[in-house]
């Protein structure tokens, strides 16, 4: 057939150069990447977690219903599910999760990103999906989905109501492509104008935001293109438990969904080869930054101790900090003895203090890290040289140094302590001379009584 459209590009979910083609003008199933065969929407919501959510890669996403394995292929906590009719939910049926996304069973405030890509307009109650999905995404995770909303439409139709296990048709039947069961979706609701509201109002008063764009360079041209993102705020939990999650002040929610990534990277990065340290030695969160944050909510409590450098007062209780945490006034030295940590978080802490204040604190936390201890920090991108320069300087090498928008928005850094050659000889060294002393001893003593 006659291409309709055809053009070459870059596709955001194969990342290669392709050529786009169109061989029927409804082009949101129609206009395919010939190198992946994805279509508009799903180039649209793969070009919008790469955007607004970099390091998604990393994160626990889980995905209703999916259509292809373009997401799955690339993140490292991916899980999907799909509706079974018949099948309990939250089992397995031939290797598929059973999950109704009106009565989702996954735990509360467990999952960073949830995706959905052209379910809502097959459910019975939306709101109640609006609701689950609200309930199971952690604090500043967020939902990222398609749905087709009509612009002709000023308010939303209702197409079908479920009356005691019953299907009540209000409008004649529509179906649209499924991946399971007889590959037909019965469409439940035609949205309209008012259907960002309505998704706001459901979130309990939650910003939506409505993506549009149009870019035939990325394949990004088609009848309801527009992604829609909902972010869970974070002082706002929906545990069932009270008083647990969504402690911290506000920030930005995009930002502690990084600090998460690059928090779960940190305390990975305390296990050395033969030996955990996960259980040695205390874990200081400094400054105040989403990384901060995340370790103090994710990390085992009683070993957290939290030093805000631009807070001279006092140790006190603060309401902002999660239970357990030990707060200590950010005074030099400070009250916690040498070789106390294993793990020191400061996220971009270090870029908000002056010159003076940097080269104090980072002789502090020099003397706090333990033999071997861990700090992670962010920089920007361009800045290795001088960052090995000033960590150098108090015995710090950077072991790892990962490039912008992977981890966080910046250059996420890995730095050890490393003990002095000599002494580490000498500590390695004595050991074994004792050993071979005794050895020797014992030794002599036994040709004497052989004598």
């Amino acid at each position: 057939m006659e291409a309709i459209v055809e053009n070459p590009g870059y596709c955001p979910c194969c990342r290669s150069a392709t050529t786009f083609r169109a061989e029927d003008p409804w082009l949101r199933d129609a206009y395919v990447c010939l190198g992946c065969g994805s279509i508009p929407r799903q180039r649209h919501l793969q070009a919008v977690l790469d955007q607004f959510f970099p390091a998604w890669e990393h994160l626990v996403l889980h995905e209703s219903s999916p259509s292809n394995d373009f997401l799955a292929n690339r993140c490292m906590h991916y899980s999907s599910s799909q509706y079974l009719p018949g099948v309990a939910l939250g089992s397995h049926h031939h290797g598929v999760r059973c999950e109704s996304i009106e009565e989702l069973t996954f735990a509360d405030e467990s999952i960073d990103i949830f995706v959905s890509q052209d379910v809502l307009e097959h459910v019975f109650h939306p709101e109640r999906a609006i609701r689950e999905i609200a309930r199971v995404l952690r604090p500043g995770g967020a939902h990222v989905f398609t749905v087709p909303v009509h612009p002709g439409l000023a308010s939303t139709v209702r197409r079908a109501v479920l009356r005691d296990g019953e299907i009540e048709h209000l409008h004649p039947e529509e179906y649209h492509g499924s991946p399971v069961g007889d590959h037909r979706a019965l469409v439940t609701f035609d949205y309209g104008r008012d259907f960002p509201a309505q998704v706001s109002a459901w979130a309990d008063g939650a910003s939506v935001e409505v993506i549009h764009t149009l870019d035939r360079s990325r394949g990004l041209e088609a009848e309801h293109l527009e992604v829609y993102v909902v972010r869970k705020p974070l002082g706002r939990s929906t545990s069932a438990t009270p008083g647990q999650g969504g402690i911290w002040r506000p920030s930005d929610p995009r930002s502690v969904v990084e600090g998460r990534s690059t928090a779960r990277v940190s305390l990975e990065r305390l296990q050395t080869p033969g030996k955990s340290r996960r259980d040695e030695g205390a874990i200081v969160g400094f400054g105040d930054g989403p990384s901060v944050r995340a370790i103090c909510e994710s990390a085992p409590r009683h070993r957290v101790v939290h030093i805000d450098p631009t807070h001279t007062g006092t140790a006190t209780a603060d309401s902002a900090l999660p239970p357990g945490i030990t707060r200590v006034p950010a005074v030099l030295p400070t009250p916690l003895g040498a070789g106390t940590a294993s793990l020191v978080v400061s996220g971009d802490a270090f870029q908000h203090l002056t010159s003076a204040d940097q080269e104090k604190w980072a002789a502090e936390i020099a003397r706090l890290l333990g033999s071997d201890g861990v700090l992670t920090l962010e920089a920007a991108g361009d800045s290795r040289p001088a960052v090995e320069a000033a960590w150098g300087r108090v015995g710090l090498s950077v072991v790892e140094w990962v490039p912008p928008h992977v981890l966080s928005r910046q250059a996420f850094v890995v730095l050890r302590a490393r003990r002095p050659r000599l002494r580490s000889a000498l500590e390695a060294g004595v050991p074994r001379a004792r050993r071979l002393a005794g050895r020797a001893k014992a030794a002599v003593a036994q040709r004497i009584r052989g004598a």
